[in-house]
């Protein structure tokens, strides 16, 4: 499968790596800290370009988006070269090259070390699971995921102003709801894009995506944020490598829940903002030492400019990573402070403590404020009901499973929990790095709170930013915990180096560092993502009657007497890809014969509460009805509320010919309705046959419509 996402995927790195690499290098940043944070700085720049457009009528192409984004920064670079040339002004456009003892030198192998290792992982996890390129999970939020994708793609837009599913003209102008609204739309933009650069279907940008996101963009975030919070411990830097992506929680639960994915990217770049945030800050803190004094306020500012550009790429991934950086970056913001009064003003450990305290009682302000403001009501006032007792979350915590009782039951990952605690205990015993195990005592509390707390307010204040939901504040926790384990991988490599030296050191043999990490590394590797198995003499209980059945149905798994991690989600992961509701192999099939017999671009008027509503983002397939749950609403048009209800009649009701005849519908989709009655359609008691009966009860007999194609109970009629 890999293979056959390998050139989505090859595009999507060319289209996030370049124009990010090429801004960030006219601030002299070093190529390999400007390749590790380039994808979230081009999803702000993106961003600014799809929202000028949008006014101006500019389509959104990956030429009149990208080509402007490399030509600029190209022209730049190629003018500063000539400038520099020998006889040159010697000018540049930063003042000078980034300080290098402000950022730690991070080797050009390490960047390719961190990829090689996320794509593998990403292969292993995800993308072999899967059983074609467009695989899709038929879940509740892939409705909106798809249909925005494929509205960007055909309307040649990427803006957050005004998204719906109908955003081409042909489109708008047939609304059937007012569903158009202000939406962070960053990850959306970049699938539609790919769907442009590669011709790929929308699924396809999907999964391309994924596999790019946890392979790639992952890694090197991780690897820029490891690289200034352990500087002076090359090995827990190269250690992140193993343990940005071992979590089950996050990345890859956000695959099946939800699925999560514009927060899954948003939260796979936080890193990468986070490192830009440290940037200013520690230049900041250098200028009060002696050795710093040449730093002006004027190159800080400079080099804040990034991080805003990277925060505008956040906010339009998912506005609550903003939440996340500055809930995680706190404590380092207030350590700062305390040792800049410290150590550089000569200030008394009181006054540097009083001062830190400050600026925790401003944050607490700031977010008390945000909590109360109308503007942020309609994120804070979501709740998710507690799923756990407290000792138990307190386990699920320390297990890094996090969501136990919320979510689908997977094995603990109890050896990644020990690294993370030891790892927890070095850095709490660190000054320097004492405010990384603060924040993820912070990070733990959200969840803890989320988990167990039952009084609403105290809930929704503390973790109303995530919408109070558990699986994106594990996220937090997950990101943190990946430094905080390799720290702890680092201490283990430590000790068994010194093992072996003493060991060698009696017979007169050589100790090797690099063989010791890399039966480690191997070690790690397969005990954390080992496949489930049978243990020799634990035999199984089931009939051999069960154990053909659950072998015939490909839950194999379920035969089996130990269960992992990993072997856990690898099942989750299949039974949902496979998942058969509301539309089946049957409807399948029969969709991709309907996508030869209708014109592109023709209206097909369908039953939404059929699962035809997936074949506009899943197929192309212009259908009428791209959400359901809106019918009878104030924004209704009567020509929909018509349609849904009396489309059958339309032999004998001139209304309904109107109706139709306006908007242009020249076909009928039909599938099979009662399969979708227990799909996630009905999740929230949308699912309805009375508000599409006008449309689900037309047979073959009715008069006004002519059969073209059948296949059980899915028919395609023309309206005649």
């Amino acid at each position: 499968m890999f293979s056959q996402l390998a050139a989505p995927m090859a595009i999507l790195c060319l289209l996030l790596m370049v124009p990010g690499f090429l801004f960030l290098r006219l601030f002299r940043l070093p190529r390999t800290w400007s390749a590790c944070i380039a994808p979230i700085v081009t999803i702000g720049l993106v961003g600014f370009v799809g929202e000028l457009y949008r006014p101006l009528g500019i389509p959104a192409v990956p030429l009149t988006v990208f080509g402007p984004l490399v030509a600029l920064p190209a022209a730049a670079h190629l003018l500063a070269a000539w400038r520099n040339r020998p006889n040159g002004s010697k000018a540049s456009f930063a003042a000078a090259s980034v300080d290098r003892t402000l950022l730690p030198n991070i080797s050009w192998w390490v960047p390719l070390l961190f990829v090689a290792v996320g794509l593998f992982v990403s292969n292993n996890v995800f993308i072999s699971e899967l059983d074609s390129p467009n695989a899709v999970v038929q879940h509740y939020d892939v409705t909106h995921h798809l249909n925005i994708i494929q509205s960007f793609y055909d309307a040649k837009t990427i803006s957050s102003i005004g998204v719906s599913p109908y955003l081409a003209p042909a489109d708008a102008a047939i609304m059937p709801y007012g569903l158009a609204a202000a939406y962070p739309s960053g990850w959306y933009a970049l699938c539609a894009l790919l769907m442009h650069a590669s011709g790929v279907s929308a699924p396809v940008a999907i999964n391309a995506s994924i596999g790019v996101i946890t392979g790639v963009v992952l890694p090197l975030a991780c690897l820029s944020w490891a690289a200034l919070v352990f500087e002076g411990f090359s090995v827990s830097v190269l250690a992140v490598s193993l343990t940005c992506s071992a979590f089950a929680t996050f990345p890859w639960s956000m695959l099946v829940f939800g699925p999560l994915y514009p927060n899954l990217a948003g939260f796979a770049a936080l890193p990468a903002t986070s490192a830009l945030f440290m940037l200013p800050i520690r230049m900041f803190m250098r200028s009060g030492t002696e050795k710093g004094r040449k730093i002006s306020a004027r190159r800080i500012a400079l080099y804040a400019i990034p991080f805003v550009v990277a925060s505008a790429g956040q906010a339009l991934l998912h506005p609550n990573t903003l939440f996340s950086i500055f809930l995680m970056m706190a404590p380092y913001c207030a350590w700062c402070i305390y040792d800049y009064n410290l150590t550089a003003r000569g200030k008394s450990m009181v006054q540097s403590l009083i001062y830190a305290a400050i600026f925790v009682v401003a944050c607490a302000g700031v977010w008390t404020a945000c909590f109360f403001s109308p503007a942020f009501e309609p994120i804070v006032s979501e709740y998710w009901p507690g799923f756990a007792y407290a000792w138990q979350e307190v386990i699920n915590i320390l297990t890094q499973t996090y969501v136990l009782g919320f979510f689908n039951e997977i094995a603990a990952q109890v050896i990644l929990g020990a690294l993370a605690l030891i790892g927890w205990v070095r850095c709490a015993y660190e000054p320097r790095m004492r405010w990384l195990a603060v924040s993820y005592a912070a990070v733990c509390f959200v969840n803890f709170v989320a988990a167990c707390i039952p009084n609403v307010l105290i809930k929704q204040f503390v973790s109303g930013f995530w919408y109070t939901d558990s699986m994106r504040l594990a996220a937090m926790a997950c990101l943190l915990a990946a430094l905080l384990a390799a720290h702890g991988f680092a201490w283990v490599y430590e000790l068994a180096c010194f093992a072996m030296r003493r060991y060698n050191k009696r017979l007169g043999r050589a100790t090797h560092p690099v063989a010791i990490a890399t039966v480690l590394a191997v070690g790690f590797f397969v005990q954390n993502y080992m496949p489930g198995f049978n243990w020799p003499g634990a035999h199984s209980t089931l009939p051999d009657t069960e154990l053909m059945d659950l072998r015939l149905d490909g839950r194999e798994y379920d035969t089996l007497t130990v269960k992992t991690t990993f072997g856990d989600f690898r099942q989750l992961l299949r039974d949902i890809y496979h998942n058969n509701i509301p539309i089946d192999e049957q409807e399948r099939e029969f969709l991709d014969e309907v996508a030869t017999i209708v014109p592109k671009g023709a209206l097909i008027i369908n039953n939404p509460m059929d699962g035809s509503f997936l074949t506009y983002g899943g197929l192309g397939l212009r259908v009428y009805y791209r959400e359901f749950g809106y019918a009878g609403g104030s924004t209704e048009t009567p020509q929909s509320a018509i349609v849904r209800t009396r489309l059958r009649d339309i032999a004998t009701d001139d209304e309904v010919r109107a109706a139709v005849d306006e908007l242009g519908a020249q076909y009928v989709l039909v599938l099979n309705e009662f399969a979708s009655s227990w799909s996630f359609i009905d999740l929230r008691g949308d699912f309805s046959h009375e508000e599409f009966a006008g449309i689900s009860e037309i047979t073959p007999e009715t008069p006004g419509f002519t059969a073209l194609l059948t296949n059980g109970a899915c028919t395609l009629y023309k309206i005649d």
